[in-house]
């Protein structure tokens, strides 16, 4: 794998990480002044109102990006609009690279890190959770 970078001022999964009030979504995107930051937000966007193939469109070419948050936000919603599609394939593919990623960012030991790991255990851990309650079959834990 490839060297990863935290680009400062990144945060993952931007739109959830925002407050704004009800139906004003579009506006809060607008205010996003990072460009692939509000692309990602478009993708959250995208996936909240039941979405999913735009939310993967969206997603797609960060899937390999080298900016920790970018990738790992593309790698969740990628997981989980393809469970929504019935593509566990590939949401299996996405969710071993967010294991990867995880494990790669280990080697920096900062808060950054910290944060991501906590946020992505709190999000897998969901759907950990509903699949064993669930019957879901074809993504591993």
């Amino acid at each position: 794998m490839e060297k990863l970078h935290f680009a400062k001022g990144r945060m993952i999964l931007p739109l959830t990480g925002s407050s704004y009030e009800l139906g004003k979504m579009k506006e809060a995107i607008d205010l996003i002044e990072d460009t692939q930051l509000a692309e990602i937000a478009c993708a959250e966007a995208c996936y909240f109102t039941a979405d999913a193939k735009g939310c993967v469109e969206h997603v797609k070419k960060y899937l390999a990006s080298d900016d920790v948050m970018l990738r790992l936000s593309a790698d969740m919603l990628y997981v989980f609009a393809n469970l929504t599609l019935g593509n566990a394939g590939k949401a299996q593919a996405a969710r071993i690279d967010v294991k990867q990623c995880l494990q790669k960012a280990c080697m920096y030991r900062n808060k950054i890190f910290l944060y991501i790991c906590l946020l992505s255990d709190q999000y897998f851990s969901a759907y950990r959770n509903r699949k064993e309650n669930a019957g879901f079959r074809g993504l591993h834990f």
